[in-house]
Order: structure tokens, then C-alpha cells, then sequence
């Protein structure tokens, strides 16, 4: 069982919505804003725990942090329990994703490997079993051990070079092909969907200097699987259209940052993931706003539950170093869980009528509420943004 799947102290949530239309999306509805309205409570917990005079007054913050965290799993928790008892197609997806989560992904990404690409929209390409689970067109490969210089060198560089783009990218991605295996894919052959994408080739030629690629000739293309030698390969990827909206730089598995093509304010500010309005589309069909769904609900789990251990142990009574080695993790992951629950309210709004319709009526309500911090709240249950900004405004230097 994967730390996402764990149910902790949680099994006593036993509140579950009717086999009735109004009461599923109301329930939807409650307790998405469940999660959103304790992430804000514990994002505001923690800084004041980073700014605490005292170590009494630190302790009784971090506490305070820790049991929103616990609240925000909790109702993350029932809701997944309300999409697998009343959400067939989605349900279904939560198992392929719960299937996928720690399987290899084909190949091994160091901490701080590095790459620039674009990144398809979650639920965009079908995930393979035991495939690739992170659809991109890498641009350049940056490296296995990419320092902080070098990455503020890339972010700058990629900046730069989405700001010179005429704007969003639209292509289409389909079939499948196979290049031969190598050392950078452990001896096994990678299975990739083509992509047709004009204006691709002006981002690749301004970066191609940075490329730490064995491969020279670069061929913009999706990967979907890693198989063995004389495996049969996955099905073709039917003809999929998809927009580019974003460049991004990662480093690891949670370090990246994206810049709009066109330009615009925030991307040349250079603000992190966590900090800017990703725009999620209206879903392209049904299964992939499934898709979406499982895949956001998922992660939002998987960076709560690890928020949420780290919290825990900052209310132990251990030395400074410890303290802020685990606040540095704690922040991290209640950022990640922030963005991605923010994604997902969104993405209820843009596809799921009847949950939308209750979610303003819960932002409508907090922000009438006089508690000094409503409307601060209902500003993230309506617009999914600021958590994410109070993160990325106010964070430290992740620990190692």
C-alpha cells in the first residue's frame, strides 16, 4: 500500500454522500473545500511557526500546522472514497493511477537531474501500465547533476526563450516508435508517441547549447513506455490534439518552473510552479477529464500525506536542525498539496457543472464569513491560487 492509500487515524470519516445527484456534488463540493479551507489554515501555521520568537510560541503554531494537515488529508480521504463509490470512470482511473504509483519509470531520474520541456496536461495520453507517467517533449536534457547555479542559469535561458515564442503551441501527438535501447534508458527500448508541433524547432535551436544529451539528433516525441528487448510494444497513441501553453525547467521529481509562451508578467518574473495560475482547459473529452481528475486527487493525497508526516515531526522535541530539516519538507509538500488541490477545485468548475455550482456557493458563503480570515479563504476555495502564492512568497530553501 502506497503512503497515499494509508488511512492513518483517518477511518472514522464515515459521513457518505447519498446515491443521489444533488447530494454527490454537494458532497464533492464540501469536502474539496474541506481540504482547500485547511490547507489555507496550515499554510498560514507555518509561517507563523517559521517566524515564532519563542519555542513555546513555535510549538503551539507547528501544532496547530499538524492538525490542519491531519483535516486536509481527512477530507481528501472522503472524497476519494466519494469519487470510487459514485464516479465510475474516475474510479476507475484512481485504480490505474494507484497501479502506476511507484512503479519505475523506465529509467532512473537522479535528485537533481534537469531538463527543459513541455509538458502535456495530465489525462491528454492514456498512461500505459507500468509506463511513463510523466508526458513531456524534453527540449534539452540538462544534465544527471544539475546545480543551483546551472539551474537558475536554465530557468533564465528557458524565460527567455518562451518570452521570444508568438504564444501557445498547438500540435498533435499520435502513433508509436521505438528508438534503440542505450545507457540512458538501462538497455531497454523506449516506446514513444510522434509529435507533429510547428515552432517546437525555434525553442530547441536557442537552447541546444545547454543539451547534455548522448543523443545529438533531437526528435520532438512523447514517451509512453520503457520495454524490454523484444517486448510487444504498447498500442499507438490514437491522434491526440494538444496546446502548449508553458515551458518548464525541472530538477528532480518536484523542483520545476514554468514560463509562459508569449511572455507575461508573472512567467517573467519568473515565479515558481506553486506560485503561478497554470490555466487548466476544459477537459477534451470525458475520459481524459477522468484522467485529470484521478491523476490531481492522487497527488494532492501523496503531497498531503507527506506533509503531514513531516508535521508530525516537527512536533517532537527535537534539536533546531531537525526541526527545520522537517519544516523545509513540510513546506514543500504543503505547497505541492496546495497547487494541486487548487488544480483540481478548477478543474470541478471547468468540467463538473453541478459540483461547480455548490463550490461558488461555498466561496460565496466563507467569504461573507466575519472570522478577520474568510475572505483570504474563499479567494483560494474560488481561485485555487493562494496558498500556492503565500508559498511561493514566503519559502525558505528546501532542506536535501
Amino acid at each position: 500500500m502506497t503512503i497515499t492509500g494509508q488511512a492513518f487515524d483517518l477511518a472514522d470519516d464515515t459521513d457518505a454522500a447519498p446515491d443521489d445527484p444533488t447530494a454527490i456534488a454537494m458532497s464533492t463540493a464540501h469536502r474539496t473545500g474541506d481540504a482547500l479551507h485547511h490547507l489555507a489554515r496550515a499554510s498560514q501555521r507555518m509561517q507563523a511557526a517559521r517566524a515564532a520568537s519563542s519555542p513555546e510560541l513555535r510549538a503551539a503554531h507547528t501544532g496547530h500546522l499538524a492538525r490542519h494537515l491531519k483535516h486536509a488529508l481527512k477530507a481528501a480521504h472522503g472524497l476519494t472514497e466519494g469519487i470510487r463509490d459514485h464516479y465510475p470512470a474516475e474510479a476507475a482511473e484512481l485504480e490505474q493511477v494507484k497501479e502506476a504509483v511507484g512503479l519505475a519509470r523506465g529509467y532512473e531520474l537522479n535528485p537533481r537531474s534537469g531538463m527543459i520541456s513541455l509538458d502535456l496536461p495530465q489525462g491528454t495520453v492514456t498512461l500505459v501500465p507500468g509506463g511513463v507517467s510523466d508526458h513531456h517533449i524534453t527540449v534539452v536534457y540538462l544534465g544527471p547533476d544539475v546545480d543551483d547555479e546551472a539551474f537558475a542559469q536554465a530557468c533564465a535561458r528557458a524565460r527567455a526563450a518562451a518570452a521570444a515564442m508568438p504564444g501557445p503551441l498547438p500540435g498533435t501527438v499520435g502513433g508509436i516508435g521505438t528508438f534503440p535501447p542505450s545507457k540512458g534508458s538501462d538497455g531497454k527500448v523506449p516506446a514513444w508517441a510522434g509529435v507533429v508541433l510547428p515552432g517546437a524547432e525555434r525553442l530547441r535551436s536557442s537552447l541546444e547549447d545547454l543539451s547534455a544529451s548522448e543523443h545529438k539528433d533531437w526528435k520532438p516525441h512523447v514517451t509512453v513506455a520503457y520495454v524490454e528487448p523484444g517486448e510487444a510494444l504498447p498500442a499507438p497513441v490514437p491522434a491526440t490534439p494538444v496546446t502548449f501553453t508553458h515551458l518548464s525547467v525541472h530538477r528532480g521529481d518536484d523542483e520545476v518552473q514554468r514560463f509562459p509562451l508569449g511572455g507575461s508578467a508573472a512567467g517573467l518574473a519568473g515565479e515558481t510552479l506553486s506560485g503561478q495560475a497554470v490555466t487548466l482547459a476544459k477537459a477534451v473529452s470525458e475520459d481524459a477529464g477522468a484522467a485529470t481528475t484521478a491523476h490531481l486527487l492522487e497527488t494532492t493525497l501523496h503531497e498531503l500525506a507527506h506533509a503531514r508526516r513531516h508535521a508530525q515531526a516537527m512536533t517532537q522535541d527535537t534539536s533546531d536542525d531537525e526541526w527545520e530539516f522537517n519544516a523545509d519538507h513540510a513546506e514543500k509538500h504543503l505547497g505541492g498539496a496546495a497547487e494541486h488541490a487548487g488544480k483540481l477545485a478548477q478543474h470541478f468548475r471547468d468540467n463538473y457543472p453541478d459540483v461547480a455550482k455548490w463550490l461558488e456557493g461555498l466561496g460565496e458563503v466563507t467569504a461573507g464569513a466575519e472570522d478577520g480570515g474568510g475572505k483570504q479563504h474563499a479567494r483560494y476555495e474560488k481561485g485555487g491560487e493562494t496558498i500556492g502564492a503565500q508559498m511561493a512568497n514566503g519559502r525558505r530553501s528546501p532542506g536535501s
